[in-house]
């Protein structure tokens, strides 16, 4: 799915810049701090009601007649999660917007892989389609290639839904990854506003292609929509075009607008952009990637 080793190996030097100090349910390779668990001593910190009392120092309460507890530092694994919308509107362009989001899930689950944290995935439409429980370790990327491998366009958006799903279904908050072109009728907030809850990071990575980037159309076209089949013929004017992006503008600007509320990140990308430029240029200018 990504091309020769040598790409790979390029990808293993890369890393996903994530919060990875926030909790997690399983020891492994990040750090975290709670009181009382892991390997390193870090500080204390004056007793606090509903503290777990094995960790007072009371050596230290001897002394000074005061409650300290005993905080340490803790190796955590990571979970990045994909949620790729594979609803029909992805299925537009060469490559189709859902190949494209394929693909850069793959070049990220890799990086995030390589560097020990854990990878999940769903493909979603109006529901859960289907989902990959976590997986972990470089030499888990085959499973995770070919999960994305067997993904196909099928149905209506329904983001909310998926986000909510995520939300209650997996237990681990770390940082959820959403690939779509958001070219629903409504917005996704409220699914944002329950992963935002649960305490996941989020990334928002739009995908369209470079027509509707900057589209140009004849003068008399039939339209379809994608996902309803619903048909209209129009007679395209420039003051269509001008129509038509400024809706696009304002839907993007919507979702930059929103992304301090509810804490993501927000990209769009076009299918038109080589894999490498995306990766290396792109992401890594936005601090995504380093």
């Amino acid at each position: 799915m990504l091309g020769d080793s040598g790409f790979l190996r390029f990808l293993e030097r890369l890393n996903l810049v994530m919060n990875k100090s926030r909790p997690s349910l399983a020891v492994g390779h990040h750090l975290g701090h709670r009181p009382g668990s892991g390997l390193d001593f870090r500080e204390y910190r004056p007793y606090q009601r509903g503290d777990d009392l094995r960790y007072l120092d009371w050596n230290l309460f001897s002394r000074l007649e005061q409650l300290f507890l005993k905080e340490f530092t803790e190796e955590r694994d990571f979970l990045v999660y994909f949620l790729i919308d594979q609803s029909r509107s992805m299925g537009f362009g060469t490559p189709s917007k859902l190949q494209y989001a394929l693909r850069l899930a793959a070049a990220l689950g890799y990086i995030a892989l390589a560097g020990s944290d854990q990878v999940g995935a769903a493909c979603c439409s109006e529901g859960w389609d289907s989902e990959l429980k976590p997986l972990k370790g470089k030499r888990q990327a085959h499973r995770f290639f070919q999960y994305l491998e067997s993904a196909g366009v099928k149905g209506r958006t329904d983001l909310n839904r998926a986000l909510a799903t995520l939300a209650w279904k997996v237990k681990q908050p770390g940082l959820a990854v959403i690939l779509s072109d958001l070219l629903a009728p409504e917005e996704i907030s409220d699914g944002l506003r329950r992963l935002r809850t649960g305490a996941w990071e989020i990334w928002v990575l739009q995908i369209l292609t470079p027509w509707e980037l900057n589209p140009s159309l004849e003068a008399e076209v039939l339209l379809i929509d994608a996902e309803t089949g619903r048909r209209r013929e129009m007679v395209i004017t420039d003051q269509t075009i001008a129509a038509y992006r400024q809706r696009l503008h304002t839907l993007q600007t919507r979702y930059r607008q929103l992304a301090p509320q509810y804490g993501y990140r927000f990209l769009t990308l076009s299918t038109a952009m080589p894999l490498e430029e995306v990766l290396f240029e792109t992401m890594r200018k936005e601090r995504l990637i380093v």
